[in-house]
C-alpha cells in the first residue's frame, strides 16, 4: 500500500520535469514576446476579465467578458 502511495506522489513531478523540458526545447520563435509602447499605441486591445458577482442571501456566479480599450470599433471586441 505504501509503495502505491509513492508512485502516485512522483508521477505529477514527473508531469512537470517532461513539460519543462519540452517547452525549454521549443524553437526561440514561440518564445518572443511583442512590446507594444503603451504611449505611442493606437490600436484595439480586447482582453477577456472573469469576474465572480456576490449577493447576500444568493449564490456566487461566475462571468466571462470581454474588455476593450483603445480606439475600438464596436465589432472589434467580438
Amino acid at each position: 500500500m505504501m509503495l502505491q502511495r509513492k508512485k502516485s506522489q512522483r508521477r505529477p513531478g514527473l508531469v512537470l520535469s517532461w513539460f519543462l523540458l519540452w517547452t525549454s526545447l521549443q524553437p526561440d520563435y514561440l518564445h518572443k514576446v511583442s512590446a507594444v509602447n503603451l504611449r505611442r499605441f493606437i490600436g484595439c486591445a480586447v482582453r477577456e476579465f472573469t469576474f465572480q458577482a456576490k449577493k447576500p442571501g444568493c449564490g456566487s456566479l461566475h462571468i466571462t467578458t470581454d474588455a476593450c480599450w483603445g480606439r475600438c470599433e464596436t465589432w472589434e471586441p467580438n
